[in-house]
């Protein structure tokens, strides 16, 4: 078995610690990469629909129920 000399293990356990701002901005980031997730998920919802994909794959496949994906996407 190896084992990590003192240096090795002092990079593995050393935490980064990240200011309020950077927090926030992290968060801002993460929400705007989310928002644009959930326009390609619904574009491939619409295209999946159109070739006839029914709702209970559809669902299945973004881990909701067939009429959760159903009343969500429906127009």
């Amino acid at each position: 078995m190896h084992r990590m000399g003192k240096r090795q293990r002092q990079k593995v356990t050393r935490v980064a610690v990240l200011t309020d701002r950077e927090h926030v901005e992290r968060l801002a980031r993460v929400a705007e990469e989310l928002r644009r997730l959930l326009v390609v998920q619904d574009e491939a919802v619409k295209e999946a629909r159109r070739d006839g994909v029914s709702w209970q794959k559809i669902a299945e496949a973004v881990g909701i129920t067939r009429q959760g994906a159903q009343h969500r996407w429906d127009e």
